[in-house]
């Protein structure tokens, strides 16, 4: 039997109502940079793929783009649905990116979030109102034991 090569993450993918406000806000607000940009006559779409360091995110802004529902904007509603939930990015300096955000008066700012033997979370949320997670890993142990403490 052959082993299974080695797989990789490549790429998240987002819609968006505003092609440019979200690319000014990821590259801006998160230190994303723009790698490409192009129309798709096809799906009457916008593509933009961002790069940050390794990590790359894909946006779409279709031309007849439709909000965010309601429901997804309240995760105890939201965990209903299937489907992605949320974007999560990694620090190992909360507090500071936690106050960068503050003082860039990014919507949905919660606060840091310590209820978890394994890492401190936050959440805040795009122009869009799609949920970004940040998360700083404090101590060993398992995600299985993490999800445990943040979904009691």
């Amino acid at each position: 039997m052959t082993d299974r090569p080695r797989l990789h993450l490549h790429h998240g993918c987002i819609s968006v109502a505003n092609m440019d406000r979200s690319i000014a806000f990821y590259s801006d607000v998160l230190g994303f940079k723009l790698e490409s940009r192009r129309y798709v006559e096809g799906i009457s779409a916008e593509i933009a793929f961002l790069a940050l360091d390794e990590d790359r995110l894909e946006i779409v802004c279709h031309d007849d783009a439709k909000p965010l529902p309601d429901f997804a904007k309240d995760v105890s509603q939201d965990f209903q649905v299937v489907g992605t939930k949320h974007l999560s990015f990694g620090t190992d300096a909360p507090e500071d990116l936690h106050a960068f955000l503050a003082d860039k008066s990014v919507d949905g700012l919660t606060a840091i979030f310590d209820n978890n033997p394994v890492y401190r979370y936050f959440f805040f949320r795009d122009p869009d109102g799609i949920a970004i997670e940040v998360v700083s890993r404090i101590a060993g142990g398992s995600y299985g034991d993490a999800v445990q403490h943040a979904y009691p």
